[in-house]
């Protein structure tokens, strides 16, 4: 019976702590005065209550003392007087703020009481005056009425001032208390991780449950990083309202708000000054631009943002959220281990032997990716060595069973495919923390940079410098970021507007995954396992399925079989478009991939195009051995007859299934980068395997007992690497992994071998390596745009090209014009670069802004005949006439013909496909007398492109280019001499007649 009581009593005081827990919450908040006092009273009232529960509590104490039941008691006590004094403090802030509301009540009251005293006051008007002086006074008194108002406006405007100062201290106020909120809130989330329950092991449970408690911890993190991003767009609105009380240690710069006046100074709203002192409240002395000093009210003055207190708190709270996003990612991948190791465990494998093909590739996959997405940074991770051998063990379950024709539907299907949404989560968590922290990372590095002068820009760059930056340490102990000292580095990188770069030879460019070894405390899982060759190429010829004849790049375009601009192939026998890649890898297209070849090299009519092929390498980590489960190398599964080379197939040796190494993929034997096959249907793509030779040059192996770093010849000798297998190995365990997975996880290091080192044959180690590949066809540019590559958003513009064909017919160093700014002489280079000189367009540039063609700019002697001569000569050279002469334009048709082989297409498809570019074609317009281009001469309508015909500029009617050179509508080509003699006629003219 006495226990009965004891637990009545237990109960009965839970119910006591949990309504007064209760009504303690739901006390409101307020934001006036006395709302505010009426709350901190009744939460005074619950106070004196709790503190009544204590000598209850420990009566219950005593009784229960370390049983669960007394424990419970105490524990929802303490949760009490929390939340008791919090709510506490938290009104007493509010109490604080809100008893501006009474310093503000006073000055209105006071406003009032000098009014109605001024306004009661007697003997203002009155004065002893004679009668000739009333007109006098009479003013006097007027003024005094006109001062008054003005008194009173500048009171409402001092008023107004007070008004910005409270708004400036209320968001100074919010900013940092929110800081201080969400700092302890992190804090609080960062020891929830690190409690013993949270670092307990995983027992079993339900993937629903690993599923909901993912999308917790992910939203949590992600209204973090919001509130975070907030803080910091809001921090540099944030006024140094510090700075009013603080002497000046430096120059400090402040605004004014208002219309201000006195004998010494005046000032208007947004003037700027320089505080010399603010020692008094009442006065500051100031400086204005003009150098003017003078005592001001420090009212009417505000200090701008930025402050650099809120600035650098805001940094902090990044770190500490980059903090946040690493402790749980680390946190999740432990417990991510332990619950894939208990799902395998507790799934029966008869459940397995009746999964269809698809859904044995998905669960084959599915392990592959956790071991790669998992592994653990050291390799002596007890829980990840737990789910290798799980994953070994199911593997092996997988691979020996041949699939069913349906999808098994029993339950531990069904919770694999729930886990396959689990991993997606955690993959999705990866992905934000790590965004996140490229965001961070990026913020403090390069930026451009834009000096600013009244006048506008006066120089613009894309220069780089890094920013004088707080340093932040992590403290070990608490995990929290702390504000050491500061970094103040700069890097300048500018790009000079000088001669016109040449590209540099291609070369392979590898990702930073390429070496294979992670750096020193790098998470190998933040490296991209790809490396990218750029390789450049020319189209020698296309192989007619049907005929087997060579054909050339333009017969194919013509046939509709090639379409460079598209990137594709079409076989006419099955109508069948695959990527120029695949036609490339298939045959049909023969391509030349010489490093020496020329852009525009070419041995029929039309100058080929270097085209790029980009591809990307992945490397196949291992092969699945069906008798195991285990991961193998390429090498050894090719001895173990798994992998034949010559038919490209993979064979599972437990039950005689084949099939391509591609497929292999898909269904998990080959295991590689998911990126590699994410989309197979990717536009453009083109996605194979290749088995090749790859070479490395190692540095170092470490030894997997002593964990020290030994030569590559030791390590042969000693057994831990077997060369003939491909296998790294483990002596004493007898626990082996491939050669490529050694190199990946840093246990050999090494980098990829140069030729050089491979014929020296020191430290090297060749390796069968199976390659992904995904190969994207980038078409080039033609001959006439110089083939140049698009570097950081750069292009080659066409002036620039045009002047690049004025260079290889004369000197522009040597050759000079007349500057119209002070008529001096000046080469056409500097022509060029001051702009002076337009040469796409064929026009001289004045400083009035006057556009004079190149011939009037002859006229008027800025422009020597004879230089003129040889500008007009380039421009012949690149006329449309001179392609009629070559015989690939027909003017009758309008269609673009190659001389060799007399085949044709539009000119519009001509330029589709980049065999001819319209921004270096020149034709001369009569009706205008300039020199323009194709393309200019389509876009102000002056050529019909789909029709292949001039229009005539007064009836619209449509001419072919004979035709409209008939009737002196258009000049196909261009007559140096012609031009000049005209020039001269003008200059002549000049002479005896205004002309300009």
């Amino acid at each position: 019976m006495g226990s009965r009581k004891d637990l009545g009593g237990t109960d009965q005081c839970l119910d006591l702590i949990r309504g007064a827990q209760k009504k303690i919450l739901e006390v409101p908040f307020a934001s006036n005065y006395l709302a505010v006092q009426q709350k901190l009273d009744e939460t005074r009232e619950c106070n004196t209550q709790v503190k009544a529960l204590k000598r209850k509590v420990n009566e219950v104490k005593h009784l229960k003392g370390q049983t669960p039941e007394g424990q419970k008691v105490v524990g929802e006590y303490s949760v009490l007087e929390d939340q008791a004094l919090q709510k506490k403090r938290c009104l007493e802030t509010l109490f604080y703020v809100t008893e501006v509301e009474n310093l503000l009540q006073n000055v209105q009251s006071d406003f009032e009481e000098r009014a109605m005293y001024l306004t009661e006051r007697k003997l203002v008007f009155d004065s002893m005056h004679r009668e000739e002086a009333l007109k006098v006074s009479s003013r006097m008194h007027r003024d005094c009425v006109y001062a008054m108002r003005a008194t009173w406006s500048w009171l409402g405007q001092v008023t107004q001032c007070l008004e910005v100062h409270m708004k400036n201290a209320g968001e100074y106020h919010q900013f940092f208390h929110e800081v201080q909120f969400i700092h302890e809130d992190m804090q609080t989330f960062l020891g929830l991780l690190n409690n013993s329950k949270m670092r307990a092991y995983l027992q079993p449970t339900k993937p629903d449950i690993m599923i909901q408690y993912f999308k917790d911890i992910t939203n949590r993190l992600l209204d973090y990083q919001a509130r975070v991003e907030d803080l910091g767009q809001r921090s540099t609105l944030v006024h140094p309202i510090y700075l009013r009380k603080d002497p000046p240690v430096y120059p400090l710069r402040a605004k004014c708000l208002v219309e201000y006046s006195n004998q010494e100074i005046s000032l208007s709203p947004g003037d700027a000054c320089i505080v010399l002192d603010n020692s008094d409240a009442d006065k500051w002395q100031i400086r204005k631009s003009d150098g003017t000093e003078a005592d001001v009210p420090g009212v009417v003055l505000v200090i701008p943002p930025p402050d650099r207190k809120a600035v650098h708190e805001n940094q902090k709270l990044k770190d500490q959220l980059v903090i946040n996003w690493d402790t749980t990612l680390k946190r999740l991948c432990t417990q991510l281990t332990q619950y894939f190791t208990n799902s395998i465990k507790e799934t029966p494998s008869i459940d397995m032997k009746s999964l269809s093909a698809p859904q044995k590739a998905e669960l084959m996959k599915l392990m592959n990716e956790a071991v790669q997405i998992l592994r653990p940074v050291t390799h002596d991770d007890k829980n990840f060595q737990d789910l290798m051998g799980s994953v070994t063990n199911f593997r092996k379950i997988l691979s020996q069973f041949k699939p069913g024709e349906k999808d098994a539907r029993n339950i531990s299907v069904q919770k694999w495919q729930t886990n396959g949404r689990v991993m997606l989560l955690y993959k999705d968590f990866f992905t934000y923390g790590k965004s996140y922290k490229d965001n961070v990372s990026s913020s403090r590095g390069q930026e451009k940079l834009m000096v600013n002068r009244e006048q506008g820009h006066m120089f613009q760059s894309k220069a780089y410098f890094e920013r004088v930056l707080p340093i932040i340490d992590v403290d070990v102990n608490s995990k929290e970021a702390i504000l050491t000292n500061f970094k103040a580095d700069m890097i300048i990188n500018e790009r000079h507007n000088a001669k016109r770069p040449v590209p540099p030879p291609r070369r392979k460019r590898q990702s930073r995954q390429a070496s294979l070894v992670p750096s020193s405390g790098e998470n190998l899982r933040d490296l991209q396992e790809f490396m990218e060759e750029i390789k450049p190429f020319t189209i020698l010829c296309v192989i007619d399925p049907k005929s087997k004849q060579k054909l050339s790049v333009f017969q194919a375009m013509s046939q509709g079989m090639l379409d460079l601009s598209q990137g594709t192939f079409k076989n006419p026998s099955t109508g069948e478009v695959m990527t120029i890649p695949e036609a490339i890898h298939k045959g049909f297209i023969l391509a030349d991939f010489s490093e020496n070849l020329t852009n525009g090299d070419s041995h029929d009519g039309f100058n080929p195009m270097r085209n790029t092929l980009d591809t990307r390498v992945y490397p196949v980590s291992g092969v699945i051995d069906p008798r195991t489960g285990e991961w193998i190398g390429v090498r050894q599964a090719v001895n173990a007859g798994i992998l034949n080379p010559k038919t490209g197939k993979y064979r599972n040796i437990v039950t005689g299934e084949e099939v391509d190494f591609l497929e292999a993929i898909q269904n998990g034997y080959l295991v590689v980068d998911p990126s590699a096959v994410g989309d197979l249907s990717e536009n453009g793509v083109y996605t194979f395997v290749d088995l090749v030779d790859a070479s490395f040059k190692v540095n170092g192996v470490i030894d997997p007992n002593s964990g020290e770093e030994i030569s590559l010849k030791r390590a042969i000798m000693d057994g831990v690497v077997d060369i003939t297998n491909s296998v790294y190995r483990n002596p004493n365990t007898g626990e082996t992994m491939s050669l490529e997975e050694a190199l990946k996880q840093g246990l050999i290091k090494a980098q990829p071998a140069t030729d050089a080192d491979v014929e020296k044959g020191v430290d090297i180690i060749t390796i069968k390596q199976l390659q992904v590949k995904r190969q994207k066809f980038v078409p080039g540019d033609d001959k006439m745009s110089g083939g140049l590559d698009n570097v950081d958003g750069w292009k080659p513009d066409q002036n620039q090209l045009m002047f690049d064909k004025v260079r290889t017919l004369l000197d522009p160093d040597s050759v000079t014009v007349i500057d119209p700014n002070d008529n001096s002489s000046m080469t056409l280079t500097e022509a060029f670069q001051k702009g002076v000189i337009n040469f796409a367009k064929g026009e001289f540039h004045l400083p009035n802004g006057e556009v004079l063609t190149l011939e009037q700019a002859a006229a008027r002697n800025f422009i020597d005949p004879e230089v003129l001569k040889e500008l007009l000569e380039v421009y012949n050279q690149s006329s449309l006439g001179d392609l009629c002469k070559q015989g690939k334009f027909d003017p009758e048709t309008g269609l673009v013909t190659d001389p060799q082989t007399g085949t044709t297409m539009s000119l519009e498809s001509a330029i589709a496909q980049k065999l001819v570019d319209p921004n270096q074609i020149f034709i001369y317009d009569v009706p205008s007398q300039k020199l323009m281009s194709l393309q200019q001469a389509v876009d102000e309508g002056k050529y019909n492109l789909s029709a292949g015909k001039y229009v005539h500029p007064k009836t619209g009617e449509l001419l072919t280019l004979t035709e409209a050179e008939k009737a002196g509508i258009v000049k196909c080509s261009i007559d140096p001499e012609e031009r000049c003699k005209v020039a001269k006629t003008l200059e002549r003219l000049n002479k005896l007649m205004d002309t300009q």
